[in-house]
């Protein structure tokens, strides 16, 4: 019998994301993130939350799984 782990593929993914100020005059972020252990389904979605981290400072954020 399969178990789920032998069917389903998991990887270790990076996140990298970018947030750009509203604001010129302040500088942007840049993070990357490691996703480890993961289906890229899962990676894609968890980095995917990443965009938001500071919009409650005025960044907008573009991640990007690689």
């Amino acid at each position: 019998m399969c178990k789920t782990d032998d069917i389903i593929k998991k990887g270790n993914y990076t996140c990298q994301c970018t947030y750009v100020n509203y604001d010129t005059a302040i500088a942007n972020k840049e993070e990357t993130t490691d996703l480890n252990d993961r289906t890229r389904e899962d990676a894609d979605y968890d980095c995917s939350t990443l965009d938001s981290k500071y919009n409650s400072q005025g960044y907008s954020g573009t991640c990007v799984l690689h």
